[in-house]
């Protein structure tokens, strides 16, 4: 028999009695090590499950923003940011997107598909940040989105992608490499200032606005 983990949050770890389970499944890494710790003795494989909503970290890690609360977004306790909602993200300023009073716990973020612009200041100054997820539905990644996440080295952009707002990746000073895909035609200035890491800046070949001829590691329009 099979069981699976239903809670608020990880508080709720408590003994139960798994007498007939073989596995029981757990919505995070960091839960399924705590009950491998709490119930060592018990014969039980804990496992993490496949496609489980995150689970934020504590009760002020979590919310929703924009147009009637249609954006939401979990901070978990390994420091992912998940992002959900539909169509364009609002803007912000540099220090109030939603999860401000976290930026410095936030060391991945995942973008999840459908949401087709990223705001300004959406990322910026989150300078844990070191990994991002960004889906094929996102067509705009706004004014200072990334700005000074100063441990962010490497970052994929979806082919999706079109526009790419002024000062994007200005102080990513970790980032060492950036590749333009073929559908973007709108680069704006600054993108990639005082990025003192970065050696490598690639564009797509079929791109038909920009180019990185000869392997010059600059974008030429």
């Amino acid at each position: 028999e099979n069981l699976t983990w239903v809670g608020d949050g990880e508080s709720d770890l408590v003994d139960f009695k798994p007498e007939k389970a073989t596995i029981c499944y757990l919505p995070t890494e960091s839960m399924k090590e705590a009950y491998e710790a709490k119930f060592k003795d018990v014969n039980v494989t804990f496992a993490v499950e496949e496609n489980a909503a995150p689970q934020p970290c504590s009760a002020d890690k979590q919310g929703t923003f924009g147009k009637d609360n249609s954006f939401s977004w979990v901070l978990t306790c390994e420091g992912t940011l998940y992002v959900t909602g539909s169509g364009v993200m609002p803007d912000f300023g540099y220090n109030s997107a939603p999860w401000e009073d976290h930026k410095n716990d936030i060391k991945a973020a995942v973008i999840e598909d459908g949401i087709t612009e990223l705001g300004y200041y959406a990322l910026g100054y989150c300078k844990q940040l070191d990994s991002v997820s960004i889906p094929e539905s996102v067509t705009a990644i706004n004014m200072c989105a990334f700005s000074n996440c100063t441990k962010l080295a490497n970052i994929e952009l979806p082919n999706s992608l079109i526009t790419i707002g002024s000062s994007c990746f200005s102080g990513c000073t970790a980032l060492t490499s950036l590749h333009i895909p073929a559908n973007v035609t709108n680069i704006y200035t600054n993108v990639i200032s005082n990025c003192s890491s970065l050696r490598t800046v690639t564009v797509d070949p079929a791109n038909p606005r920009y180019d990185s001829r000869d392997n010059c590691n600059a974008i030429i329009q």
